[in-house]
């Protein structure tokens, strides 16, 4: 399937036509591209000019335009040009003024969107560090409050211990202890 529109292929066959009428070489529009400051390689021109490849994809502003203006000259209208033909290059040129244009416009809203794109990230970026510092606050509270829960612990465990010791070595628990056991054996 070819994604030409018709004119297109028609724009190819007719660049044939113009190159056999002038008996122009490939060389000779390398040079007069290359001296319109837009450079089409040989083997671009090669491809170009083959059979069959009006039924192929060339792009429009670095290979078939540049061949138009250097075997039309379209981008410059001359006494000798007929009516048809300076009107012909008047819409030519309006229509390369007019893609120029698009092409700024759509240049300018990719940088306002990427633009828009580089703000939201730097939004999101300083709200996720707003919010990580608040968990790490919170992580850091946490782990201070567990640390004081610790040492109340091993605090209070070694009180018990101490208390436990005491009770254990207690005169005055000994002597109860012996009358318990005086107690017991009376009985």
């Amino acid at each position: 399937m070819n994604n030409y529109m018709p004119f297109e292929r028609d724009l190819i066959l007719r660049l044939k036509e113009v190159k056999k009428e002038k008996g122009w070489s490939l060389d000779k529009i390398e040079d007069i591209t290359s001296e319109n400051g837009e450079h089409v390689s040989k083997t671009t021109l090669s491809r170009l000019f083959q059979d069959g490849s009006e039924d192929q994809i060339f792009r429009y502003e670095t290979t078939i335009r540049p061949v138009v203006n250097a075997l039309l000259d379209i981008e410059t209208i001359e006494d000798s040009d007929s009516v048809d033909i300076k009107t012909m290059k008047t819409v030519m040129q309006f229509k390369m003024e007019l893609i120029k244009e698009l092409e700024e416009s759509i240049s300018r809203q990719q940088e306002e969107i990427e633009s828009a794109l580089n703000r939201q990230k730097i939004e999101d970026n300083e709200r996720f560090e707003a919010e990580r510092k608040k968990y790490d606050e919170r992580i850091e509270f946490l782990l201070h409050q567990i640390d004081l829960k610790d040492k109340r612990m091993d605090y209070l465990l070694e009180t018990h211990n101490k208390l436990l010791e005491q009770i254990l070595e207690c005169p005055a628990r000994q002597a109860v202890s012996k009358l318990e056991l005086c107690g017991t054996e009376k009985k």
